[in-house]
């Protein structure tokens, strides 16, 4: 058994107080002995996510310099025990205070500069900003009004991240869905500067700790394009590796887990990759790419050392 990553840490970059940036900093050295301990040499950070504003700051060169800072300290830790380089990845989520996109995520990851130091792609966390919204009265979970035009976007946004990532930078790769809900059942979302109450959370936070689906789940009311997620990374790295981390509820049998989790293959068969047609993509666009790997029967991508999990 491998463990692919370990657990995340959550609001140490961007910290505005000494003594906030302080204890962030040992709570990132604290990870390592555990790390080394589970034999796994990456963990991750997600975007500060505090309804705080004053406590963090959106000056991506801080946030920046902080993520150097972390990535060194890994690289010491691994350099003084002799052991195999720790990697920090660096996740963007859905309902990140001052970063929720990819390309800003990026933009701190390339300024810090560090070859320990890598992008985290999760697929709800992508698709919640770029296609979906939970919340639309109309019902229909997506921020466009028509599948179409929701899609189109989606690739475009998609040929950018494969044009402007690395493949031997992308760490992580979370693969995972969520059901279409009707939006009165979601708690109203908090606006960006409100504290957090039992009664309301932030835009998709509920959402995701609720509502997360295996790949093709559709018949659980899973409906966002994954596999168009898939075919991007396909495009981009050169080794897929799956694990998976959705706890099914009790009254389900081992068989009926094993079986849920069957869907990242099916995000990575030749078939569905077939239905996203490689025309409605610009030249070499991720789509294209990925259905013409798939069919030339490998893999074949930029960079190595990428890892999926389904959660």
């Amino acid at each position: 058994m491998e463990i692919i990553t370990f657990q995340p840490l959550i609001d140490v970059e961007g910290l505005t107080n000494q003594a906030d940036r302080d204890a962030a900093v040992e709570r990132v050295k604290a990870y390592f002995p555990y790390m080394r301990a589970l034999r796994t040499t990456v963990t991750y950070i997600t975007t500060n996510r505090s309804y705080d504003l004053s406590s963090h700051t959106d000056d991506v060169a801080v946030i920046a310099a902080d993520l150097a800072t972390f990535a060194d300290l890994a690289a010491a830790y691994a350099k003084a025990d002799g052991g195999p380089m720790l990697k920090i990845g660096y996740e963007h989520l859905s309902w990140g205070a001052h970063i929720n996109t990819f390309d800003k995520t990026w933009e701190a990851i390339a300024r810090a500069d560090r070859p320990n130091l890598g992008f985290v792609f999760d697929t709800f966390n992508f698709l919640a900003v770029e296609y979906a919204n939970p919340y639309n009265p109309a019902g229909h979970g997506r921020i466009h009004d028509t599948p179409e035009e929701s899609l189109k976007v989606v690739r475009a946004r998609l040929a950018k991240l494969v044009e402007l990532i690395p493949g031997d930078k992308i760490f992580v790769v979370q693969v995972a869905d969520a059901a279409l809900v009707d939006p009165k059942s979601l708690k109203p979302p908090t606006a960006a500067t409100e504290k957090w109450t039992p009664d309301h959370e932030p835009p998709h936070r509920q959402w995701s700790t609720s509502h997360r689906l295996f790949p093709n789940e559709e018949s659980l009311g899973g409906y966002m394009p994954v596999a168009d997620c898939v075919a991007a990374i396909l495009a981009t790295v050169s080794t897929l590796l799956s694990s998976h981390d959705v706890q099914p509820p009790h009254t389900l049998t081992d068989t009926c887990y094993a079986y849920r989790t069957a869907g990242l293959q099916g995000c990575l068969h030749a078939r569905d990759l077939q239905r996203l047609d490689p025309r409605e993509q610009p030249q070499g666009g991720p789509v294209a790419r990925a259905a013409l790997v798939r069919r030339s029967g490998g893999v074949r991508g930029r960079g190595a050392g990428h890892r999926a999990l389904l959660v």
